[in-house]
C-alpha cells in the first residue's frame, strides 16, 4: 500500500469502526493506524500521523487496551511507550466483550437478590437484563473455541510453505 493511499484507508475504515463501535473518530483511526502498522508506533507518531492531540491519542489507545485489540509496549531505543495491534486481537475482543458482559449479568443477579423491596416492574426489568447478559455470556463463550480454531486456520492458510 503506497502512503496516499495509507490515510484515505485510514479515515474510511476509522470512521465505519468507530462508528459501529461506538467510539470517537480518531479511535477508529488509530486501530486502522496500527492494524496497517507492522510494528509498533509511539503517541507521538500515531498523532503525527493522524494530526490529532498528544491528549486524544493518549485517551484513546487507552479505551483500544480495554478493549482488546491493541497493546502497550516499550519502544526500541528508549523509555517511550508506544501501542501496537494485537495479534489476537479479536480474540481480545471477544474476551472483552465476555467479561463486560458478565459484570452487567452479575450486576443483575445480584440487584434482583439483594434488592428484596424493589417493586415487580423493577424487579421484572432487572430479571429481563439478567437472561439476556447470561444469554450474551453464554453464546459467547461458547463462540470462543470456534474464534481459535477459525483464526488459527486463517494463520495456516496464509503460511508460506515448507521448502
Amino acid at each position: 500500500m503506497t502512503s496516499p493511499e495509507l490515510p484515505k484507508t485510514v479515515a474510511a475504515f476509522g470512521r465505519e469502526i468507530g462508528q459501529a463501535m461506538g467510539w470517537p473518530p480518531v479511535a477508529g483511526q488509530v486501530l486502522a493506524t496500527l492494524m496497517l502498522t507492522d510494528g509498533a508506533l509511539s503517541l507521538q507518531e500515531l498523532g503525527a500521523r493522524l494530526g490529532a492531540s498528544a491528549g486524544s491519542i493518549s485517551q484513546v489507545t487507552r479505551l483500544l487496551s480495554f478493549s482488546g485489540v491493541i497493546r502497550r509496549v516499550k519502544m526500541p531505543g528508549g523509555r517511550q511507550v508506544g501501542y501496537e495491534y494485537r495479534q489476537d486481537a479479536w480474540i481480545g475482543c471477544l474476551q472483552h466483550e465476555v467479561s463486560v458482559d458478565r459484570s452487567l449479568l452479575e450486576l443483575a443477579d445480584a440487584t434482583v437478590k439483594d434488592e428484596e423491596s424493589l417493586p415487580d416492574f423493577a424487579r421484572e426489568r432487572m430479571v429481563d437484563m439478567s437472561r439476556y447478559y447470561g444469554l450474551l455470556v453464554d453464546t459467547l463463550d461458547a463462540a470462543m473455541p470456534r474464534l481459535h480454531a477459525l483464526l488459527a486456520s486463517t494463520e495456516s492458510t496464509e503460511a508460506p510453505a515448507a521448502d
